[in-house]
């Protein structure tokens, strides 16, 4: 998110507090810590855009969900 303490909240959240009830009600706990470390490295807004502008998609738009905690990206190809 791009809003500071909505992202702090979220990171606390999202890569402390999640991942330990996760692990404890499903008893995987790869499962939670693969999560947030894959949705930490997904590529920010703008490389998004110009990674689906090299593989050849156009008309791309994207919307912002959930006060930025997700991203809709919609492209034509």
């Amino acid at each position: 998110p791009s809003n500071k303490p909505v992202r702090w909240l979220y990171g606390i959240y999202f890569l402390h507090i999640m991942p330990g009830i996760g692990a404890k009600i499903s008893g995987d706990k790869g499962a939670y810590r693969y999560l947030p470390a894959s949705v930490v490295r997904f590529p920010g807004k703008e490389a998004f855009i110009d990674l689906l502008k090299s593989c050849g998609f156009t008309s791309i738009t994207h919307r912002s969900l959930s006060l930025g905690l997700c991203r809709l990206y919609t492209a034509t190809k």
